[in-house]
This record gives C-alpha cells, sequence and structure tokens, in this order.
C-alpha cells in the first residue's frame, strides 16, 4: 500500500503521463492481488510453517512445556477464555493435551502485559488460569510475566529452565512462530522439542476455483508471514539469533 499510494503521489504532480508512471501503482496492485490468492498465501506461509513437521503424537516424558504467549484482547467479561487470543487459546489447549500425555510435566507460561491487551493482566496470569480450567495443577505452572516479546520470552524461560534443571523441554508456539522461536532458543543454548499448533497453510488443490479467487483471510495470512521473515531478518541483524 506505501507503494501504491507512493505511485499515485507521482501521478498525481506529473502532466505528461506514460506507462512509466505506471509502473509503480501497477506493480503494488498486482503484488497485493497475488498475496490475496489463497493458492499463494499457502505457499508462503509454508516457508515458514513446513520446516517443522506436524506432531502425529503427542510427546511423552517431558521434564517441562515451554508455552510462549500469543497475545491478549481488551474484554469487558468474566470469561478467561475471552481475554486470550485465538493464538493464545490454542497455544494452552495445545500445552494441556500434552501435559496430561507427558505425566504432568511443569508448565511455564511466558508473557507480560501487552499495548493492545489489559494491561491489569499479563499474558502468563491469563494463560495460567486457562490451563488450570483445563485440569492443570497450578503447582506445576510457572509464570514468567516480565517478558514482551520472543527473545525476551526465550531468555526468561531459559533461566528457569537452567534454575531448575529441566533437561527435555517441549516448546509450544504457532507454526509460523516456530522457527523464529526455535532459533532464539538454540542461540540461547537450550534444545527444545517443536509442538506446533495453529496450521496455517492448507493442502494445496490446484484444480479449486476457491484456491485462485483472491480473499481477505488470504492476504491476512500473507502479511502476517511476511511480517515475521521481517522478524527473523531483524533477529539476524541483531545477533539474537
Amino acid at each position: 500500500m506505501i507503494l501504491l499510494g507512493a505511485g499515485l503521489i507521482v501521478l498525481w504532480f506529473r502532466r505528461d503521463l506514460s506507462w512509466r508512471l505506471f509502473l509503480v501503482t501497477w506493480l503494488s496492485w498486482g503484488a497485493t492481488v497475488l498475496l490475496s490468492v489463497p493458492l499463494a498465501s499457502d505457499y508462503l506461509v509454508g516457508t515458514l510453517e513446513k520446516s517443522f513437521p506436524v506432531m502425529s503424537t503427542l510427546p511423552s516424558e517431558m521434564d517441562v512445556i515451554v508455552a510462549l504467549g500469543g497475545g491478549l484482547k481488551t474484554t469487558h467479561g468474566c470469561l478467561v477464555s475471552s481475554t486470550l487470543t485465538a493464538s493464545s487459546l490454542r497455544r494452552c489447549v495445545t500445552t494441556a493435551e500434552i501435559y496430561h500425555q507427558s505425566n504432568h510435566a511443569s508448565v511455564i507460561v511466558c508473557g507480560g502485559a501487552t499495548k493492545w491487551g489489559d494491561d491489569t493482566m499479563t499474558e502468563a496470569q491469563a494463560m495460567s488460569d486457562c490451563l488450570e480450567m483445563m485440569d492443570v495443577s497450578r503447582a506445576d505452572i510457572i509464570r514468567e510475566e516480565q517478558s514482551l516479546n520472543t527473545r525476551e520470552n526465550v531468555l526468561a524461560a531459559a533461566q528457569i529452565i537452567q534454575e531448575h534443571g529441566f533437561r527435555r523441554v517441549a516448546l509450544v508456539t504457532s507454526a509460523s512462530h516456530m522457527k523464529r522461536a526455535t532459533m532464539c532458543f538454540g542461540h540461547a543454548g537450550i534444545s527444545v522439542i517443536p509442538c506446533l499448533c495453529g496450521q496455517r497453510a492448507t493442502a494445496t488443490e490446484w484444480g479449486s476455483v476457491a484456491q485462485w479467487v483472491p480473499s481477505a483471510n488470504a492476504l491476512a495470512r500473507s502479511n502476517s508471514t511476511i511480517q515475521e521473515w521481517i522478524g527473523i531478518a531483524w533477529y539476524k541483524l541483531q545477533g539474537w539469533v
């Protein structure tokens, strides 16, 4: 959209219009349409998600499960689940499943207060409350409520892991976020077992008409994937991964 705006500004101040002046505008429009096509969006999402296999069985005999926060939203209701974003809620469900499968391993929930949610509650607190309603014992939950981004999540979780001597670590986060998260843990010297949730890439169906029709959902998936790759690039530039 920035490129589109730049192209339109150029056209506004020029009288001698030619096809060259339309180039930036048309390229921007074409890119937006392409990123809105589900087939292209799924391919783009797959560049992140297909680095890790989908879980065919739940991991067992874990020492600890680390669940990274996926955001909060402002709510005026009494339901804990209404405070969590869809991403955070999926991570809680996956964490609870692994917890019960792994004979009640410890659980570390990471995340402080967010700009876009209820600033009176941290991500860790909301996720902890949600996990308790899924029969995860409060005694097994360790809250990390200071971190504000992925890097801080990992550094704080790594410190807790080292202090408790945990060895077999299951990492729960969204499929598209797993690449950056595992890179951060690797940089911190912690080996993790990736436990993906919220996969968004779908099976490619070349013959399906719906896969070729632009949609807002596909554009949103493309947008978040591009943001994640920018995040990975930034982390590399900063030497954080």
